[in-house]
């Protein structure tokens, strides 16, 4: 028995499969009425919509088959994804070097006759085939090819339309969330920008009728506290808007480079915050300028909200199938539990008072805005037994 080989877009083949959501879903009717039809058609026992996974090759729909999945190793469909412009056609697979000893042949369900049409995505991947089983050996007609070939067809409309209605269902939502929260945002916005400003003019107000004394210095103080604040939110509308409209970049980055860029960043801050960097790649595929501002922002809120502590940064990189996963790691900080709950709910104030009674606006809403744009999702964690740990994932 021959294994199938992998095809060379195996990454971008897999990726595209798992775009769809169909993997492991119930049965559809839309879908068993093609395998019906196409056995029907072909004159054989058997027909599958069979979609190829990375170790296993799936059915989601089958005709005169119980079983819902086989080894990808043993499958005849991955050899047909090889060829994914033409049908693969097995007469008699006993008397063919790939699959005379298959055990899908020496056995149940007894694979002698095969025909298998690759289904082709808009993306020009092979997700798998439209194919029929027979236990004897066969051959299709030019007609049943033909028929064949339009069924596949409807197969991936099938697949692209229901791939389009999980879209709009899950862009509904989250238009009915972002149109909720966009009103309490502006609400919410306005108050707490009217709310510095009425302090602040309130405040001066004061300290002019007041003759200088050593409280004028006090209230100077709130005021700037009360502007940082202002700044912050504006800087904040800024951010969101440059970032939704950036163009992401790829380019090579190695983790050595990205060691020393680290430490240069934490160099600039009045205290020495030393960094390691720990990984077993050498390098990254990644959008550089976006992975450094978002080392920015975590070292900003992190050092801002530990601001009299001697903290050493513990910083390890890894890859899985389709994400880079980095975890950022600081014993020596432990952030409150009222604001590791909303840190991420931008529709939140909150404002972090430090002993010396400086006030900071802070969450990471816009740190999580920007790594779902590259496709990834991060995580903090933060409790006295292991101090503050940062997770974040950006797509390959």
């Amino acid at each position: 028995m021959k294994a199938p080989e992998t095809p060379e877009n195996e990454f971008d083949r897999i990726k595209d499969l798992y775009s769809y959501n169909i993997l492991d879903t119930l049965g559809d009717i839309d879908f068993d009425y093609i395998t019906k039809m196409a056995a029907q058609i072909c004159q054989t026992k058997i027909s599958v919509v069979s979609l190829i996974d990375r170790d296993r090759q799936w059915f989601k729909s089958k005709y005169g088959l119980d079983a819902p999945e086989t080894p990808r190793e043993v499958s005849f469909c991955g050899h047909a994804i090889l060829d994914p412009f033409n049908l693969l056609e097995v007469k008699d697979a006993r008397k063919d070097e790939r699959f005379h000893d298959n055990p899908l042949v020496t056995g149940a369900p007894h694979v002698i006759f095969y025909a298998g049409i690759p289904l082709m995505s808009e993306k020009g991947n092979a997700l798998g085939t439209l194919c029929v089983i027979d236990d004897h050996p066969g051959e299709l007609s030019d007609d049943q090819k033909e028929s064949l070939k339009i069924l596949s067809h409807q197969v991936v409309r099938l697949l692209d339309l229901r791939k389009r209605t999980l879209e709009i269902e899950e862009s509904n939502k989250e238009l009915t969330k972002y149109s909720k929260h966009l009103k309490e945002f502006i609400q919410i916005s306005t108050e707490d920008m009217n709310g510095p400003v009425l302090s602040m003019d309130s405040i001066i107000n004061i300290a002019i009728l007041k003759q200088p004394d050593p409280q004028i210095e006090g209230y100077l103080k709130r005021i700037s506290r009360e502007i940082d604040i202002l700044k912050e939110m504006m800087e904040d509308f800024r951010r969101y808007d440059e970032i939704v409209k950036y163009e992401i970049h790829y380019d090579n980055y190695s983790i050595q480079d990205l060691s020393e860029e680290l430490k240069s960043i934490l160099m600039g801050y009045m205290r020495q915050y030393p960094i390691e960097v720990t990984s077993e790649l050498e390098c990254l595929r990644i959008d550089k300028k976006s992975l450094i501002e978002i080392f920015y922002q975590l070292f900003t809120y992190l050092l801002g909200y530990g601001e009299y502590l001697d903290m050493q940064f513990n910083l390890q990189v890894q890859e899985s199938y389709f994400n880079y996963n980095f975890s950022l790691r600081i014993k020596e900080l432990v952030i409150a539990e009222q604001h590791i709950k909303n840190i991420f709910d931008p529709f939140v104030s909150k404002i972090i008072e430090q002993k010396n009674q400086n006030k900071y606006k802070k969450d990471l809403s816009i740190l999580q805005k920007q790594i779902s744009l590259l496709g990834g999702k991060i995580k903090v964690v933060s409790n006295s037994d292991i101090g503050t740990e940062v997770h974040f994932s950006i797509e390959k």
